[in-house]
């Protein structure tokens, strides 16, 4: 079995019957030039080179990464596979917090973009997920 950090379902008054949790291991990319954008990283798994472990910010020792110093863009990715009983179901994310800007790929189309420091926000991933 995989330990997973925050096991609990986040989200206690909203409980579903189905639901994944992603905390754990994700492979990360860190943009010190704010440039990923541009050079879309998002569609190059080969610079995802290091791993951090959410729900934990990248400052954190916790996440596996624990650097204090700015960190202007930070890019997540994760292959995630979608059981088969769901099929016919929408398939939503919600984040409990993203600082201030972010942008949601699944398969290299983009989702959504949220911006907010910190603020919740859900993507409906269903047209997107293969």
């Amino acid at each position: 079995m995989v330990n997973v950090p925050r096991p609990e379902y986040p989200r206690p008054q909203m409980v579903r019957d189905s639901y994944m949790n992603l905390n754990g291991t994700w492979q990360c990319y860190l943009d010190m030039s704010n440039s990923g954008e541009d050079r879309e990283v998002q569609n190059r798994p080969e610079l995802f080179d290091r791993e951090i472990i959410v729900p934990f910010c990248p400052e954190s020792e916790l996440s596996g990464i624990g650097i204090k110093d700015f960190i202007p863009s930070i890019y997540y990715r994760r292959e995630i596979l979608i059981p088969a009983e769901w099929k016919g179901r929408r398939i939503v994310m919600h984040f409990g917090g993203v600082d201030t800007i972010s942008g949601v790929f699944v398969n290299g189309s983009a989702v959504c973009r949220h911006r907010g420091g910190m603020s919740g926000f859900s993507a409906d991933l269903t047209d997107f997920v293969t």
